[in-house]
C-alpha cells in the first residue's frame, strides 16, 4: 500500500487540532450568540441578571467531555423565577425561546467551527 505514512500523518495533524481547548472553545463561541438572544429577552429591573447572561464552559463529570453553559451565572439563579415564574408572579419566558429561535442557527455555527478545526482554517 502507498500513502499509508502520509495518511497517518495526516490523521495524526487533525487530532492534535481537536484538543480539549480547542474544542471548548469552538463550543463556547459558537454558543455566544444564542446567550445574546437570551440577554436581550431577559426582562430589566436592574440589568443585572440579563448582563450576567453568557455562554462559559463548565466543568464536565467526564474529563473527556466539553460542557458549555448558556445562561445567568450562579448569582443570579432567580433568573428561573422570571422564566418559569412562581406562585404570585407569572412566566416571563427569555430563556427557552432565544434557545428555539436560535438553535438551528447554533448547529450551523458548531459545524462551521469544528469544519475549521477539521482543515486547519483552510477554506
Amino acid at each position: 500500500m502507498e500513502g499509508v505514512t502520509a495518511l497517518v500523518a495526516a490523521l495524526d495533524r487533525i487530532r492534535g487540532r481537536f484538543s480539549r481547548d480547542a474544542v471548548e472553545a469552538v463550543v463556547v463561541e459558537a454558543c455566544k450568540p444564542t446567550a445574546e438572544a437570551m440577554r436581550a429577552g431577559a426582562p430589566r429591573l436592574t440589568g443585572e441578571m440579563a448582563e450576567s447572561i453568557d455562554a462559559r464552559p463548565v466543568q464536565p463529570e467526564r474529563p473527556e467531555l466539553v460542557t458549555v453553559a448558556i445562561g445567568p451565572d450562579r448569582d443570579h439563579f432567580y433568573a428561573r423565577f422570571a422564566e418559569f415564574g412562581t406562585a404570585s408572579q407569572p412566566a416571563h419566558p427569555f430563556m427557552r425561546p432565544a434557545w428555539d429561535s436560535d438553535v438551528g442557527a447554533l448547529r450551523g455555527r458548531l459545524a462551521d467551527g469544528f469544519g475549521e478545526l477539521l482543515t486547519g482554517g483552510v477554506a
